[in-house]
């Protein structure tokens, strides 16, 4: 009985422990075991724009960074908010210009996810560009699409919170957003042409026309 007692005791502390979600263990069983009941929290909203853009982006988009890419797959570039890219980085099929966690450019001035190439910059245009740079810019890297997820939902996530390796009201995200990015987008169709809709997600691809983009990009936009 005592064998059994020594051999089963730890077991039992470990799956006992495993629903422990906070520090210093960041146990996993109770967000297995607990659904997440608002599609908004964990991406399953996105799953008809990523399958978009899986569909499309191979015929669409260059993968800027093939001397890099580690994985082998061909990716495209797509401009979106840390939500959204936290999920398109995640199929392994896409570079993003954020990381899971959103910096801002006074907190650290490399914006960029995992193997992306470095853009600068987010949908917060946090170096105040102005349009016309914004869109050599977005050349540069040859970002194939921009994504506009204006959630403004007070969206709570529980685990956030309590293992903080995301901010609890991650999924609330027009709060990334400038309003003078989103007017960039939806007022320009020459350059950025609306391709996919599916509630509040909003999916353009990003037209290069350089002599169209001169035309059109003396001033900036209003």
């Amino acid at each position: 009985a005592l064998k059994r007692l020594i051999l089963y005791l730890p077991i039992s502390i470990l799956i006992l422990a495993s629903w422990i979600p906070i520090f210093p263990i960041y146990g996993k069983m109770r967000h297995m075991w607990l659904k997440v009941k608002d599609p908004r929290l964990d991406g399953r909203n996105l799953q008809p724009l990523i399958q978009y853009l899986r569909d499309r982006a191979p015929q669409k988009c260059i993968d800027p960074n093939p001397e890099e890419n580690s994985s082998k797959i061909s990716r495209s570039f797509i401009l979106s908010d840390t939500y959204v890219s936290t999920y398109l980085q995640a199929t392994g099929h896409f570079y993003a210009a954020t990381s899971r966690r959103y910096y801002t450019a006074s907190q650290d001035p490399f914006i960029g996810g995992t193997e992306s190439p470095l853009l600068g910059f987010g949908v917060a245009n946090e170096k105040d560009l102005d349009y016309s740079t914004f869109l050599q810019e977005l050349k540069r890297v040859k970002v194939c699409y921009v994504v506009l997820y204006v959630q403004s939902a007070n969206l709570y996530s529980w685990l956030g919170e309590i293992v903080r390796h995301w901010s609890p009201d991650h999924a609330t995200t027009k709060r990334y957003y400038s309003s003078e990015f989103i007017q960039w987008v939806k007022n320009n169709p020459q350059n950025f042409k609306l391709v996919f809709t599916n509630d509040s997600i909003q999916a353009f691809e990003v037209i290069y026309d350089t002599d169209r983009v001169d035309r059109n990009t003396e001033r900036d936009p209003q």
